[in-house]
């Protein structure tokens, strides 16, 4: 039910929401279809390894690149890293290239 890599779960998400906006034009509720914890196992990962490239950014004082990512696991990392007062973040690249980019705030 999952797929390979979430896809199927990613899939029916969309359409759950997409039927769901229809729907409720005015109110759209926000949720997450999950089925054993997949979609939280892979938030937890995704902002473990934002605070991991944010405490390397921070030591070295140099921007770092994370891998290319779709909207939503990008959202993820902007999100996370919001508490992070020395730290900034921007999406750079386009399409399946787009990435998020963590800098120290004194190379902004």
């Amino acid at each position: 039910m999952i797929g390979d890599g979430g896809q199927n779960l990613s899939a029916l998400n969309y359409l759950v929401k997409k039927i769901t906006e229809k729907k409720f034009p005015e109110k759209f509720p926000g949720f997450l279809l999950d089925i054993n914890d997949y979609q939280k196992k892979k938030i937890d990962e995704i902002k473990d390894l934002a605070r991991m490239h944010a405490q390397r950014v921070r030591y070295f004082k140099k921007e770092a690149e994370m891998r290319p990512m779709n909207a939503y696991e990008r959202r993820i990392v902007h999100a996370s890293l919001q508490e992070y007062p020395d730290i900034t973040t921007e999406s750079r690249g386009e399409g399946m290239e787009r990435r998020v980019v963590i800098k120290p705030l004194n190379l902004v």
